[in-house]
């Protein structure tokens, strides 16, 4: 999987998260204050993944042995000091069937 990221952005403060089925959608927990500084009961959805730099703001990152289910790439909240996670308004979703 390759990701692009915004200038002064690194891979580390992207979370690959898996997504657990709801009732009308799909939740996860989510590391709040950055993943440098975890929370705590926040790491139950999160799955650790290792990424090299390719090219300027390029990294790639092959899948660890998720298994079947929902997934998906959570970025930072960006430069807004009031963002949070519940604000960010996007996460890059995928499935993996067996």
């Amino acid at each position: 999987m390759l990701v692009y990221a915004p200038e002064g952005t690194a891979i580390t403060e992207y979370q690959l998260l898996r997504l657990r089925t709801a009732k009308d959608g799909r939740e996860f927990r989510t590391v709040t204050g950055g993943v440098m500084h975890v929370s705590g009961g926040a790491t139950r959805d999160l799955v650790p993944f290792e990424s090299k730099k390719t090219a300027p703001r390029t990294y790639e990152f092959v899948l660890p042995n998720l298994g079947a289910g929902e997934y998906g790439l959570l970025p930072p909240a960006g430069s807004d000091p009031t963002a949070s996670s519940g604000r960010i308004g996007k996460i890059y979703s995928f499935h993996i069937v067996e």
